[in-house]
């Protein structure tokens, strides 16, 4: 059983579909190599707490909520920022937004297998931490393709692409993670 992560799935997204995807880069993440925090995600964080602090429709919520599943021989892990009443939220920090930023994010379909009974999932986005505005998107499990796609075709490149042997050492799921 192999563990497989939205953050995975979005650096090999970003590796093979835009002109910014860089191999260091994928096999960074591919590899599990350590990342130092940047003043990004240090941002990030900042706009996370006061977001969850702040905003009525993320107060009250369960936070960082840890979850996985199994589907085929691959065990999905996800770490939920906000769910609430059926309605999952990811809080994220950009310096460069645009509308529909996140419509591919594997977030979207990875969350909402994480969670079957979900209705839907909402990026709730900032370029500041506290003073920018806010921009929200969100998707229902209608507007993505089923995990289990995106798993194949994942899979499939890995191993036309030569890669499968790295992910086969470095991704076993030594037990169930949530």
């Amino acid at each position: 059983m192999y563990l497989l992560t939205a953050t995975l799935l979005n650096s090999w997204r970003v590796f093979v579909e835009t002109e910014y995807g860089k191999k260091a880069d994928f096999l960074r993440v591919l590899c599990r190599d350590p990342v130092a925090k940047t003043e990004a995600m240090a941002k990030g964080d900042e706009f996370e707490r006061w977001a969850c602090a702040n905003l009525p429709y993320l107060k009250g919520g369960q936070y960082q909520v840890r979850l996985s599943r199994t589907i085929g021989n691959y065990l999905c892990y996800g770490i939920i920022d906000v769910l609430k009443a059926g309605h999952l939220y990811d809080v994220k920090y950009t310096s460069n937004y645009e509308v529909g930023k996140y419509r591919t994010n594997y977030q979207t379909p990875m969350y909402l297998a994480l969670v079957p009974e979900a209705i839907d999932i909402t990026y709730v986005v900032s370029d500041k931490p506290q003073d920018g505005e806010i921009w929200r998107e969100t998707y229902t499990r209608e507007e993505t393709s089923p995990l289990e796609l995106y798993i194949a075709l994942f899979e499939n490149w890995l191993k036309l692409n030569g890669y499968w042997d790295i992910y086969a050492r470095r991704w076993q799921a030594l037990q169930k993670v949530a």
